[in-house]
């Protein structure tokens, strides 16, 4: 008899395993829970409906659920359709065998889809008004990527849902002056409510954005956002007027600007829930190959520089960029030319932009240029130092 029991046990074991091992790898294939899983995945928001043919089911032992994975999936929002890579269903194990549903999670994939349905979808859980400004913000590209839809245990949608994939070939209106052209970047999920931008290739007023991050934490009523712009390549005076209006910098003193450089700029700001920009602050920093700057001609530089032109050519010069509140730090260290030769220079200004003041350093190696300073009765020709 205990020998009988013991064979049965290890039968009824290995059947239970077996069973166990087949519904973890393989799954089963079945169109009887159909109706039950549309309307209980229905019921979780009346804006959504969920169509499919045939559903599988696996066991997920780890996180003892349930996944359901829907075949030749397609979800319906407010009349939106969206054709699905991928739609899993993560249901508590006891959710088949009671009327509750508690619906954990939905893990739902596309392959390059507009990516103008990202505001389908996120027409679901956003309001309208930032939904519609999403909506002009995606003018056109490319997504492809996977969504992870969290559930309250009341069936309505949770706050940390998730999103890693692949924008591609994508038109992006930031504000009406600066729009992304070409954008091919991958976005990836590090933590909690929090994403990295990674940046293949991209066009920012014409500048090379390759190699740029973008770092967004998502708060409860703000979003942070942190950027590296690697920018390499040719500059010119509109480029920099814009950029420069963005930052609440005045280039009015300049008339022209045209050169090269790589420059690595680093913006940190917050977008509150109406998308206004707070709390902004930058740096720069980076290598000037070579800048040519058109300024106003001044007199009075003119009376100790007698050979000074307004063209000022900058080359190899280093440059660090920095704000913090109210104060804006410029440090240059490099070669100009000012006329036919180039000396070494180094200077640091201070702008006060509470105070509107100046304060401003320097040192500049003046051998290659004429100098006159009259009331010292002093007169320094070219080559000398």
């Amino acid at each position: 008899m205990r020998k009988f029991f013991l064979r049965l046990f290890l039968i009824t074991l290995i059947i239970i395993t077996f069973v166990l091992i087949f519904l973890t790898y393989f799954g089963l294939e079945t169109n009887r829970f159909n109706n039950l899983i549309k309307d209980k995945g229905n019921n979780v928001n009346q804006n959504v409906k969920i169509e499919f043919q045939k559903t599988k089911i696996y066991l997920n032992p780890i996180e003892l659920n349930l996944i359901v994975k829907l075949q030749n999936p397609k979800i319906l929002i407010k009349n939106d359709e969206i054709d699905l890579s991928k739609l899993d269903l993560f249901l508590s194990l006891k959710s088949f065998f009671s009327i509750d549903t508690l619906l954990k999670r939905a893990e739902l994939a596309f392959i390059k889809n507009d990516i103008k349905d990202l505001t389908k979808i996120t027409n679901i859980f956003l309001p309208r008004i930032i939904n519609k400004r999403l909506n002009k913000i995606f003018e056109k590209g490319n997504l492809e990527g996977e969504f992870i839809i969290p559930f309250d245990v009341d069936g309505s949608i949770g706050k940390n849902y998730g999103f890693s994939g692949k924008v591609s070939d994508a038109s992006i209106n930031l504000t009406k002056k600066f729009k992304i052209k070409n954008l091919t970047t991958t976005i990836k999920q590090e933590k909690k409510n929090e994403f990295n931008i990674i940046i293949k290739k991209g066009l920012l007023l014409d500048l090379d954005l390759s190699g740029s991050t973008i770092n967004l934490k998502n708060q409860e009523n703000v979003k942070k956002i942190k950027t590296l712009i690697h920018t390499n390549g040719k500059i010119n005076f509109f480029q920099i007027k814009n950029i420069s209006t963005l930052l609440g910098l005045k280039i009015d003193y300049f008339k022209e600007i045209n050169g090269k450089a790589d420059l690595k700029t680093y913006i940190d700001f917050d977008v509150d829930k109406k998308f206004k920009i707070k709390n902004l602050s930058f740096s720069m920093n980076g290598i000037i190959n070579h800048l040519e700057l058109h300024t106003e001609e001044k007199r009075t530089i003119k009376k100790y520089l007698p050979e000074y032109d307004p063209k000022i050519i900058l080359k190899d010069t280093n440059i660090k960029l920095t704000n913090s509140k109210a104060i804006y730090t410029t440090e240059l260290n490099g070669f100009i030319k000012m006329k036919d030769y180039l000396d070494s220079f180094t200077v640091k200004e201070i702008y006060n932009h509470n105070k509107k003041s100046f304060d401003i350093n320097g040192i500049i190696d003046l051998t290659n240029s004429k100098v006159k300073i009259s009331r010292l009765n002093y007169n320094k020709d070219n080559g000398i130092k």
